[in-house]
């Protein structure tokens, strides 16, 4: 089974058994809901545990979160730097959205069908997602994930087709 990370527990919050979460998902709220089922994840163990959400809120986009399951200070001390993920069938987006982990190795068309390269990375800015894409021999380069450049996007095909402007390649 595949999973899509929503976050990571960066520390505890209280005696209550809270923890504070830098969140990865544009969609906190709804993946956060009281009694939505998450995974907790170590990456060094490979240990994933299953939980229920028992309270969720956003303060300056550090997202605090408790479980059904752990209910004080010490329950929750031993999942800090653990990640958050839930299973990619049950993250279903709005038209028009993808998860980063669809978009990577997709190839990169100009609308004549001629390759300009690979995406390496999805790289956050203010007010928009910037694909990275790997050309070979060449430097890479940054491409703005909007509706103005982005012709297409095959999630099956692993193609994305775009407008490239002047000074882009």
């Amino acid at each position: 089974m595949d999973y899509i990370t929503l976050g990571k527990i960066v520390k505890t919050f209280g005696i209550k058994g809270e923890v504070k979460v830098y969140s990865s998902s544009h969609f906190a709220t709804t993946r956060y809901k009281k009694n939505n089922q998450v995974y907790l994840y170590n990456e060094s163990s490979t240990e994933r545990v299953s939980f229920t959400i028992r309270s969720f809120h956003s303060v300056h986009n550090i997202d605090y979160i408790s479980f059904n399951e752990l209910s004080t200070l010490n329950d929750v001390q031993k999942y800090v730097n653990w990640l958050i993920q839930i299973p990619k069938e049950k993250a279903t987006l709005p038209k028009d959205y993808y998860h980063y982990s669809d978009l990577i190795g997709c190839d990169i068309l100009d609308e004549h069908q001629q390759t300009i390269g690979q995406v390496s990375a999805i790289e956050e800015y203010a007010s928009y997602q910037t694909l990275r894409v790997k050309r070979d021999s060449k430097k890479d380069i940054l491409i703005p994930f909007v509706k103005a450049f982005i012709i297409n996007v095959d999630i099956k095909a692993k193609k994305i087709i775009i407008t490239p402007w002047e000074g882009l390649l």
